[in-house]
């Protein structure tokens, strides 16, 4: 089946933030060359990956930690947040042009530290730190969005091609839902803060709206990759359900209706699914707890 993959989700900056007055001066710039930085793909037209059985794998001749940093990476024993995802997203975009081989990798013994980093939720901490004010959160996140998503899509696109990059899709689609959770807190935060009679606030609603519309995306997108026996392997898919679970309960309540009814329909098809079986004691938790939750009860 092929994947569904998203960018709607980035529709989060139509919220209309001020950057510009909101310095990020806990955030550097990165001085990677922006040309590299890809443009984020449409959800309508998403990539439709191969089977896994008809590609070639993809070798990993990852680089060492000090060659990464020496590209422009930032060191990985530190978080990376804000406007230095577009640094990571120009070089990740151009190894993956160039040498797709050298891209980091999830679990590599040479590279597996650096990816760890990129997927890392370390990175979100600076985002719900109240201490900072929401001029500097709102902008540094939504650069963090954008750079992230642009890194997927890398990866995602790669894995139509050659198959072995199961592990790095799988972590990376951790690391959008995980981050949608915390769009969604800055969001929250900051709708009480827009004055109604601001000439701009049907503009911004209408921007969470879609917003909203985005993260739908998001999950739809994960559960449907969770059907996917073909293109990935049953411990990856036990780490993707893994993450749906840390994070669909906390985002369900805030997605409309339809899209309550949407995901529980979905996760009754994959309770469903002979070929899911490991994976139905859980799914059947997950069900349960995100029923209870729609019924009022949970």
């Amino acid at each position: 089946m092929a994947s569904r993959w998203l960018a709607g989700f980035l529709l989060v900056a139509c919220l209309g933030c001020e950057t510009e007055t909101a310095p990020e001066t806990a955030v550097p710039a990165h001085n990677a060359d922006a040309s590299a930085f890809d443009t984020p793909p449409d959800p309508r037209y998403p990539v439709v990956p191969a089977e896994s059985a008809q590609l070639k794998p993809l070798a990993d001749n990852s680089l060492t930690t000090e060659e990464y940093i020496r590209l422009g990476l930032p060191a990985p024993d530190r978080e990376w947040i804000g406007s230095e995802f577009t640094g990571i997203a120009a070089i990740i975009g151009q190894l993956a042009q160039r040498d797709a081989t050298q891209l980091p990798r999830y679990q590599s013994p040479k590279s597996g530290d650096v990816f760890a980093r990129l997927v890392s939720t370390e990175n979100l901490e600076f985002y719900r730190n109240s201490q900072v004010p929401m001029q500097q959160r709102m902008p540094a996140s939504l650069a963090h969005t954008q750079g992230l998503n642009t890194v997927f899509w890398n990866y995602l696109s790669l894995s139509a091609q050659q198959s072995g990059l199961s592990g790095e899709i799988v972590e990376l689609a951790g690391a959008q839902m995980q981050l949608s959770l915390v769009i969604r807190e800055l969001a929250t935060e900051l709708l009480p803060q827009l004055d109604p009679n601001d000439p701009t606030y049907p503009v911004r609603m209408e921007g969470y709206n879609r917003m909203k519309k985005g993260f739908a995306m998001t999950f739809t997108g994960c559960l449907q990759m969770l059907s996917e026996t073909d293109r990935y392997e049953m411990k990856d898919l036990k780490r993707l359900l893994t993450h749906v679970q840390a994070t669909l309960p906390q985002m369900m309540p805030h997605l409309s209706e339809g899209s309550q009814l949407e995901n529980l329909v979905s996760i009754e098809k994959l309770i469903e699914n002979p070929e899911l079986e490991e994976l139905r004691p859980e799914l059947k938790k997950l069900y349960t707890q995100l029923k209870s939750q729609r019924d009022g009860s949970g």
